[in-house]
C-alpha cells in the first residue's frame, strides 16, 4: 500500500503588492506558480493595495491562498519617527502573522525582502517554524538605507538564507553570516511567457544604419541611469553615421521622485545626437527586448539581473558590469559583455564595435538564448527550492 506523503504548508510573504516593482516579486510569483501542489500548499501575504484586496498582476492566484496586510513604509522626514511607526506596524504584523501561520497550519515561513523578514522572522521562530529568508541583494547596496540595520537581527533568525548569486551570497558572508545557512539558487524564469506577442508595435532591430539601445530599470540611484545617458551621448558622437534610439524602460518608485526628475530633466534640455525616450512602466517589456539590438544595464553591481535573462532568450545583446553577478550569467564576447564601468572609453569601444558588426550582435544574441534556456530556467529554480523545503534544517 502507499501512502500519500503529507504536503507541507509554505507562507511566502511579500512586502509589495505588485509586480511591477520589481524583478524579485517576478520571481517569487514564478516559484508559487511552478511549485507542486501535491507536495506544497501555498499561501502567500502581500501588501494591501489602495485598490482593494484583489491581485493585480500575480498569476500564482489559483492555486494559492492570498492574505493581505498593510507593511507600511519607512518614509519619513525624521528617520526616527519612522522608525517608531514601523516598529508599531511590526508588532502588529507580527500578531497577524502568527494568526496566519495558525490559520493555514504553517510548517515554513518564507521572507521574500528584508522588510518582510523583519515583520515574519519572530512569529516565525516562535511558533518553531523553518524560517527562510530570499536575499536578492547585495549587502552594500543597503549602506545608508534604515532598513539596512535589520539585515543581521533578520539573518540571525533565519534558519536558511536563500541567495539569488554568487555574489549576493559572497557578500553575506563578508558580513560574517554563517555559511551553513546560505543557499545559492539562480533565478529562474517561464521563458514561455516571453513568447507571447502584443499588440504594440515597436521598430525592428538590426536596421541598417540605425542602432537600437535600451535600458530597462526603475528608477533608483544605484541602477545609474545618468550614466547610460552619458554613454550614449559619448557613443552617438563616436559613430556619427549611425543614427541611435535609446530608450528608458521603467518607472519612478516611490521615494526616489527627485532621482527621477534629475533624469528627465536631463533628456528635456538634451541637444545631441541620440534620440531618447522615457517609456515609463511597460507590461510588454518582452517587446521592447525584441526591438532593442543591445540592453545596457549601467549598474555598478546587479545582485543577479533578471532582465539580463530575459533580453538573452529573445536574442538581445547584453552589456553588465565586472562586478555583482552579471559575470555569473554573461559568458563575455560569447553571449553579451562583461565591462568596466569607470573606464567609460573602454566600453564606448566595446559598443562601438556592436554598433559596426550587425552580425555580431546576431550571433551574440543567438549564443545567448540558447545557454539561458537551460542554465536559468524556472524548473530547475523550482527544484531547488523544492529540495530545499524538504531537507532537514
Amino acid at each position: 500500500m502507499v501512502h500519500k506523503v503529507k504536503s507541507r504548508n509554505i507562507l511566502f510573504i511579500n512586502h509589495v503588492s505588485s509586480k511591477k516593482f520589481g524583478g524579485a516579486e517576478r520571481v517569487l510569483d514564478n516559484l508559487v506558480s511552478g511549485i507542486d501542489n501535491e507536495k506544497f500548499k501555498t499561501v502567500l501575504l502581500l501588501q494591501k493595495n489602495i485598490e482593494g484586496n484583489e491581485i493585480l498582476d500575480w498569476d500564482c492566484g489559483p492555486s494559492t491562498e492570498i492574505e493581505y496586510f498593510d507593511f507600511g513604509s519607512l518614509n519619513h522626514s525624521s528617520k526616527i519617527l519612522a522608525l517608531l511607526a514601523m516598529i508599531y506596524r511590526v508588532v502588529k504584523g507580527g500578531f497577524y502573522i502568527g494568526y496566519i501561520i495558525k490559520k493555514y497550519n504553517i510548517d515554513i515561513v518564507c521572507a521574500n525582502s528584508l522588510i518582510a523578514g523583519v515583520f515574519s522572522g519572530i512569529p516565525a521562530r516562535l511558533f518553531c517554524k523553518r524560517f527562510f529568508y530570499y536575499e536578492h541583494n547585495i549587502v552594500d547596496q543597503r549602506n545608508g538605507h534604515l532598513i539596512g540595520l535589520a539585515l543581521q537581527p533578520v539573518s540571525r533568525l533565519a534558519t536558511d538564507i536563500i541567495c539569488i548569486s554568487k555574489s549576493v551570497k559572497d557578500s553575506l558572508e563578508k558580513v560574517k553570516v554563517p555559511t551553513e545557512k546560505l543557499h545559492l539558487v539562480y533565478n529562474g524564469y517561464d521563458f514561455k511567457s516571453l513568447d507571447e506577442i502584443s499588440l504594440c508595435v515597436l521598430p525592428d532591430r538590426h536596421k541598417c544604419n540605425v542602432l537600437r539601445v535600451g535600458m530597462v530599470a526603475n528608477f533608483i540611484p544605484w541602477k545609474r541611469h545618468r550614466l547610460f545617458l552619458e554613454l550614449i551621448d559619448e557613443l552617438a558622437n563616436a559613430i556619427p553615421d549611425i543614427k541611435i534610439e535609446a530608450t528608458i524602460v521603467g518607472g519612478c518608485l516611490p521615494s526616489n521622485e527627485s532621482y527621477y526628475q534629475e533624469i528627465v530633466d536631463w533628456v528635456d534640455v538634451y541637444k545631441g545626437k541620440a534620440n531618447f525616450v522615457l517609456a515609463g512602466f511597460q507590461d510588454n517589456v518582452a517587446d521592447y527586448f525584441r526591438s532593442f539590438d543591445i540592453l545596457i544595464n549601467p549598474a555598478k553591481a546587479e545582485p543577479f539581473g533578471l532582465i539580463f535573462i530575459e533580453a538573452m532568450y529573445l536574442e538581445c545583446v547584453v552589456v553588465g558590469s565586472i562586478n555583482g553577478a552579471a559575470p555569473e550569467i554573461i559568458d563575455d564576447g560569447v553571449t553579451g559583455y562583461v565591462v568596466d564601468y569607470e573606464n567609460i572609453s573602454n566600453v564606448v569601444k566595446r559598443l562601438e564595435n556592436l554598433a559596426m558588426n550587425t552580425q555580431l550582435r546576431i550571433d551574440l544574441g543567438r549564443n545567448a538564448s540558447l545557454i539561458v534556456k537551460d542554465k536559468f530556467s524556472i524548473e530547475r529554480q523550482v527544484l531547488q527550492i523544492e529540495n530545499l523545503f524538504e531537507s532537514k534544517a
